[in-house]
């Protein structure tokens, strides 16, 4: 190894140990430093998934589980949901909460044809028919607009 080699491997070298010493530091501002409530809640966001089997949906299937008594012990409580209830649903039912991770599985209304591509597609020997939501579709497009309002007005957000 030249001394311009030595050279440049120390700098580069002692580059990476401030930079990795800037990045420890910055790390260790925040360790300890207790949350308040407001700082917990804001870091966590209500999940359509958990909640699926309240969503109505165009496919008539409820997230891959039968209407078994505890869904419908589930919809006793909570109701139906669609997405455009989630917002207010989370605020009602996590109160302080305001960010949603939302699944597109249980995008647009169940009632608007327009909204959604056929796909026919085989399984287990049958044929079968899937709905997909087309977020292209003119009707998509209000409701996703339509969606965002709600959200505004609600103080939610989507991750």
């Amino acid at each position: 190894m030249s001394d311009s080699d030595r050279r440049d491997f120390i700098k580069n070298a002692a580059t990476g140990l401030v930079v990795a010493g800037a990045a420890a530091a910055t790390a260790n501002a925040y360790v300890g430093h207790p949350l308040t409530e407001k700082d917990k809640l804001a870091r966590i966001a209500s999940n359509c998934w958990p909640a699926r089997k309240l969503f109505i949906n165009r496919n008539g299937w409820t997230g891959n589980a039968v209407i078994t008594d505890d869904v419908k012990e589930m919809r006793e409580k909570y109701g139906t949901l669609t997405m455009h209830d989630f917002p207010q649903w989370t605020k009602d039912t996590y109160p302080g909460v305001y960010h949603m991770d939302l699944w597109s599985s249980v995008f647009g209304d169940p009632k608007d044809a327009d909204q959604f591509v056929e796909t026919e597609f085989e399984r287990d020997g049958q044929t079968r028919t899937y709905y997909n939501w087309d977020p292209s579709r003119p009707a998509s497009v209000k409701w996703l607009e339509e969606l965002a309002n709600i959200q505004v007005k609600t103080g939610t957000r989507c991750n």
